[in-house]
Formats: C-alpha cells, structure tokens, sequence
C-alpha cells in the first residue's frame, strides 16, 4: 500500500488502536468464518484450554477445515457453517486414555461462549503439536495433519465407568442412574399440546429474561436482532425452548428466526411432527378367511336338511 508521502506493508497482522496506541491481536489467515460470523482461532483456543484440566495449557489449535474435507472423515457440518466445520486439535497431559466427557465439555463450552458447534475434536499425545521455535502453535501444520491422517492421537477415549444422564439440550452427561423404562399397560397416551399462545408467551419471557425488557414491551413481530440478544443468550434460550418443548431446538433455528410469531410458529410444527402417529388395526376379516367361514356355513346347512330329510 502506499500513500503520498507514506508507504505501508500488507503484513497480514490484525490489530487495533486504543488511545492511540497500536495493539496486535492476531494475524489475518487465523480467522475463521462459520455461519457467518468472525472466530478468532485464539479466542476459542482459551476457551477449549480452560474446558478442562485434563488438557495442556497453550498446546491447543483452533482450525477451520473445509466440508469436502470433513465429509470425506465422515465429519458432518451444518447447512449454515459457510461450508466451514471448526475443529479442534488438543493435547492431553499424560496421553492416557480418557473420558467421552472431556469431548463433550469442550463442545459445550464452546457453543455456549461462541456461538458455533465444533464439528470435531482430536486429542493428540503430550508434546506432539506442531509449534515454531519461538513456541506458536502452527494451526496450518495442524490442518495439513488432520487432513493426511497424521496427528498423534490418544487411544480412543473411554466411557465413564459410571451411569451417565445425558441432557440433549446441552450435551452434557451428570452422574446419576439411568432410569429403567416402565413398561406400558396400554397405548400411551398423547402428552399435551402446547398452543401458539402458549409458546409465543413463553417465548416473550425469555426474551425479558436475557434482555431485561419488560414482557408488556416486547412484540411479537420485531426482528429479535434488535433486542440485541448475543450468541451465548441465543444458545441459553434454545436449551430452555428445547426443556420447554420436549424436543430440541438447534441455536441455529432461534439465530435465525426474524421474529417471536415465526419462531413460535416453527416451534409448533416442530412439536406436532415429534408426536407419534397412532395406527388403528383394521377389524375386518382377509378375504380368503371371509371365504372360509362362508364354506364351513354352507357344509353345515347340508348336514342339517340331511339329517331332517333322514
């Protein structure tokens, strides 16, 4: 770049001015675009690092890998990701074998501080990530090697030796014992549905509750951008709208909803097609039994006159 009087070079840093002063906060090439939104590789590095402690602090990778890529490991991506899947490549301290648990905290914290799904987590042997000889972690050595297959992986991480709950709202499992199924004397019954009204004022609740405006304030066709709710209360509001159905409800569906009614209205199908279809037996006879039985009638009447004509 130049300008009369001054020339500039395209480093690739990004940086930011406060009070006049210049501050890097990162380079260009590590920004991730998924649905649509910026993610700083370094950002949600901390997040994944402090998810548990089983993880090595600063020997963590944020990548962003292409769906063609993600597809062909048999990784799925949602529609909405800008044909982008996040994943995350993490060492462990003593490259033992370890909980489904650490996998699923790291997801969730994720979602919930970010906004965005990681498609994929890979723990790596301690002191296996590529890094340079000041100590950065080289995120680009990183994506080359998950895509040639050649990260250091752990053993394949174990279940808990515990009964585990899992909430399908959050992914989180709690330790607990898992209820045994009863068994059902007759046709359940058909839990209740719940009407648009319903749902629409529970929706305005929410709402209140993550913005702190009043119930009475807020319409059911403003665009919910401007109520000004962030990714982490969008992400809270769908875990409360799934407890609140009965059936999940993705983050993705509330981002992008243009307003209470239609997210209502969404929320109304979704529960109508998650109730199962009774089917009625029919109670007539097959046609071949019909005639069966018409054959054992006549033979009857026959031995009958037989016997009055006898």
């Amino acid at each position: 770049l130049s300008y009369p009087g001054r020339k500039y070079t395209r480093t690739g840093d990004l940086g930011r001015i406060i009070d006049g002063n210049l501050f890097i906060t990162g380079r260009i090439k590590d920004l991730i675009i998924v649905a649509g939104r910026n993610i700083y590789s370094a950002d949600v590095e901390k997040t994944v690092e402090s998810s548990s402690e089983l993880l090595r602090p600063g020997c963590c990778a944020v990548i962003g890998v292409p769906e063609e890529i993600l597809s062909m490991k048999g990784i799925s991506v949602p529609d909405t990701s800008d044909h982008v899947g996040l994943v995350v490549v993490a060492e462990v301290r003593d490259g033992k074998p370890i909980s489904k648990d650490v996998i699923e905290q790291i997801q969730t914290r994720v979602a919930e501080e970010h906004g965005v799904t990681v498609a994929s987590v890979k723990l790596i042997k301690p002191r296996t990530i590529s890094k340079t000889t000041s100590g950065k972690i080289k995120r680009f050595e990183c994506l080359k090697q998950f895509t040639d297959g050649k990260l250091n992986l752990v053993p394949e991480p174990i279940l808990s030796k515990r009964s585990l709950v899992r909430s399908f709202t959050t992914g989180t499992c709690k330790e607990g014992k898992t209820p045994r199924p009863q068994l059902a004397k007759g046709p359940p019954s058909p839990s209740p549905r719940l009407s648009n009204k319903e749902i629409v004022e529970f929706l305005k609740g929410l709402v209140s509750e993550q913005t702190g405006i009043s119930i009475d304030s807020i319409s059911t066709t403003e665009n919910l951008v401007a109520y000004g709710i962030d990714s982490i209360g969008v992400v809270r509001a769908a875990q409360k709208l799934s407890d609140f159905l009965g059936v999940p409800v993705g983050a993705v569906d509330v981002f992008t909803a243009t307003c209470i009614a239609e997210l209502a209205s969404f929320s109304e199908d979704l529960v109508m097609k998650s109730q199962p279809q009774q089917v009625t037996t029919p109670s007539y006879l097959h046609e071949s039994e019909t005639d069966s039985v018409d054959l054992v009638t006549e033979v009857s009447r026959s031995r009958q006159l037989a016997i009055c004509l006898f």
